[in-house]
């Protein structure tokens, strides 16, 4: 019975260690899906970063413009204003 005993014993090591061995390599896959997250992650904040300074820039640009559209603006009415002084 002792002999029997140590056999079972053994068997149920060898399927202990399988299943560590399972667990082992699901930490693995575990481990690599959390590095891949990281990076699209850290790619996501790259381009969000992009985006925001491509918006202060464009929001930049449209303040400029807008204020070219006035000062043109500006400059026809004083245009007018002199061309009108020419009429008779």
């Amino acid at each position: 019975e002792g002999v029997q005993q140590a056999a079972r014993a053994g068997h149920a090591l060898e399927a202990i260690a399988q299943r560590i061995s399972v667990i082992n390599e699901m930490n693995g896959q575990i481990a690599s899906a959390a590095e891949q997250q990281s990076r699209v992650a850290e790619e996501i904040h790259r381009n969000i970063v992009a985006i925001s300074d491509v918006a202060r820039q464009t929001a930049a640009e449209s303040a400029e413009t807008a204020a070219s559209g006035e000062r043109l603006s500006q400059l026809a009415a004083r245009l007018q204003q002199l061309v009108g002084q020419f009429r008779t």
